[in-house]
């Protein structure tokens, strides 16, 4: 195994309040006039590659790129504080901005330090931006409920160009974006558990489209997803996946509410349904090359389910799943804050805890362990001594128990 090491080692400016997001621009254009040519990146010395490196940073109320040299090369500040940032384009370095309740979008070069173009929304204030990096493509959700679109169609204007918008109404929940697909939930009210839009049909249209002309896939299941509300959507980790495979006909996600996750899928290219896991889960994570394995925590505890589609029922024409869990790893009485999954292998995940560690495991292996040696219960108190007697463990804890 080889031993790690730092490469960079940046500080970044002093803050009374965290950081809460950071992203890499490895690779940003090198301007001359109004022609863009990319960097020269081949270097003989594997270090130096890291010295052309930006990265944006952003706590609640600051936004900074700071350059591999700790040099400042943009930053912003806001007194309410900021709802939406995030990289549209990494090599334009091009970066939505859009602060908390605000009713318009910025986007900035951070690179040359200059607005790109300003989006605004007279009508309503904003609820949250989401940024299509494939299409250039910016989605507004307004908390009047109305959807809006916008995209880049040329790039020697600098501006963004109106697509169209959907109506969300008073009904509407979560809007998330995956890939080319829009993913939209609804309250109790609506008989709709979501609908689903391709937004590619914004991109071939020459004209802006209204909701009427707005093609939707409206997903009503029975028995219904719930109960109601729909708190979250997980969307699969897609790192290292092929654009190929990344380019489903529909989306597969998690639906996460209070009492249990609804695996939403198509089952065998054929009909879409879900498959339901009981339990109240923190954090819930899956990978995209291996999408029938769901990582779940509970506090310090990390959970494995694994799912399956089975044969159709000839009565009910409905499909049948298949639904195991798989095995529970009591990690730590840290909570876990993170979960990162392998591509290659989907009982190699990578775990982070609130105190700071990181860690790795093996679920097959872990599976195995438990067969043969139960976890033990766990205590508040601090263990002083174990001793083990045949098959029984005695313990002293720190209250003298």
């Amino acid at each position: 195994m080889q031993a790690t090491k730092t490469v960079l080692d940046i500080n970044l400016p002093t803050l009374d309040e965290p950081y809460l997001n950071s992203s890499t621009l490895p690779d940003i254009y090198q301007f001359y006039g109004s022609d863009e040519a990319e960097n020269d990146t081949s270097s003989n010395d594997n270090n130096n590659e890291y010295k052309k490196y930006h990265f944006l940073v952003n706590s609640l109320h600051h936004i900074y790129l700071v350059s591999a040299q700790e040099n400042i090369k943009f930053e912003r500040s806001s007194s309410v504080g900021y709802a939406t940032v995030e990289i549209l384009h990494r090599k334009r370095a091009l970066c939505i901005i859009a602060e908390i309740n605000g009713n318009y979008i910025e986007c900035w070069d951070v690179a040359r330090n200059r607005l790109f173009d300003r989006i605004d929304f007279p009508m309503s204030k904003i609820r949250n931006v989401l940024c299509l990096k494939t299409y250039s493509m910016i989605v507004t959700v307004l908390q009047d409920g109305i959807i809006h679109i916008h995209s880049v169609v040329d790039w020697k204007k600098s501006s963004f160009v109106y697509r169209g918008s959907i109506q969300g109404g008073p009904h509407l929940g979560l809007v998330v974006a995956d890939g080319e697909m829009l993913i939209i939930t609804f309250d109790a009210t609506v008989s709709s558990d979501f609908a689903v839009v391709d937004l590619k049909q914004f991109l071939s249209s020459e004209q802006v489209l209204s909701d009427s002309h707005v093609l939707k896939t409206l997903i009503a299941f029975d028995p219904p997803i719930g109960p109601k509300p729909i708190k979250s959507i997980i969307l699969p980790d897609k790192e290292a996946q092929s654009k190929i495979d990344s380019h489903a006909n529909f989306p597969l996600f998690i639906c996460k509410t209070n009492d249990c996750l609804f695996v939403v899928h198509k089952c065998k290219q054929e009909c879409i349904s879900y498959v339901r896991i009981n339990g109240r889960f923190d954090i819930v994570s899956t990978h995209a090359k291996n999408p029938h394995t769901i990582y779940t925590t509970r506090g310090g505890t990390i959970e494995l389910h694994k799912w399956a589609c089975g044969d159709i029922d000839d009565d009910s024409k409905k499909n049948n799943h298949k639904c195991q869990f798989y095995v529970s790893i009591d990690i730590s009485a840290s909570p876990v804050t993170s979960i990162k999954a392998s591509a290659e292998n989907a009982s190699l995940f990578l775990c982070s805890m609130e105190n700071g560690v990181i860690q790795a495991y093996f679920a097959k292996q872990a599976r195995e362990a438990y067969k043969s040696m139960p976890s033990f219960p766990r205590t508040n108190e601090v263990i002083r001594t174990v001793q083990l007697l045949q098959k029984t463990a005695i313990t002293l804890d720190g209250s003298k128990r």
